[in-house]
């Protein structure tokens, strides 16, 4: 499906078809703003979509890495050596445990990087768990992710109410419509995988500092 399926798709939701009262710019610019609402719609009601992974290096110089998938990237987690016997999850930086004897490898995103803590141990390989939103469309043919494609019709209604808005003209339901649309995204993510009830997470593997959440 192509963006501009979906631009075609909203001009006659808003009765807008031939119609030169909103330009091409704004349908895209609508169309992309329709595009990231789903996804993080989506994304929080699938948690696991878009999961992709890159490996870095990491020197004590610096103890910095560069986050990946950006912009719009959103960190999932950090191990240091994966992929041998030694693995070992990474946890968030806490400013309260930054000192003392038992100090630990941790890890704070800062905007473009990753700073790990503490600099002077901290070198070594890692990798780093993302999900990273689909590309903004260059043009009416690019291509609509595809993992969105089966809720189009979300972007769509999206960006008839958009034009109808700029209009001054009555959402002709589409409000209810949209709301419809959000509710099924969830309701099919809860129904999407029964066999496997939610479980606690460690948080901290120390043996001797077990905390847990769900």
């Amino acid at each position: 499906m192509l963006f501009s399926d979906l631009i075609a798709n909203a001009q006659q939701l808003a009765n807008m078809v031939n119609v030169s009262f909103v330009d091409a710019t704004a349908w895209l610019k609508w169309a992309d703003l329709g595009q990231q609402e789903l996804y993080r719609l989506v994304v929080s009601a699938y948690k696991d979509h878009w999961y992709a992974t890159s490996d870095v290096v990491v020197v004590n110089v610096t103890g910095t890495a560069s986050m990946p998938g950006l912009p719009g990237a959103k960190l999932l987690g950090v191990t240091k050596d994966a992929g041998t016997p030694m693995r070992q999850t990474i946890h968030r930086y806490q400013q309260g445990n930054r000192d003392g004897r038992s100090v630990v490898i941790t890890y704070r995103p800062q905007g473009a990087t990753i700073q790990f803590e503490p600099i002077e141990n901290c070198a070594g390989n890692y990798r780093l768990y993302y999900q990273s939103p689909p590309a903004a469309p260059v043009n009416p043919a690019s291509v609509f992710d595809p993992v969105l494609e089966q809720w189009d019709e979300y972007v769509s209604v999206a960006m008839a109410m958009k034009a109808l808005t700029k209009a001054e003209k009555p959402l002709a339901g589409l409000d209810v419509r949209l709301k419809l649309l959000k509710a099924a995204v969830v309701q099919m993510a809860t129904i999407r995988d029964v066999s496997q009830p939610g479980r606690v997470a460690d948080v901290d593997d120390r043996p001797a500092r077990r905390l847990w959440r769900r």
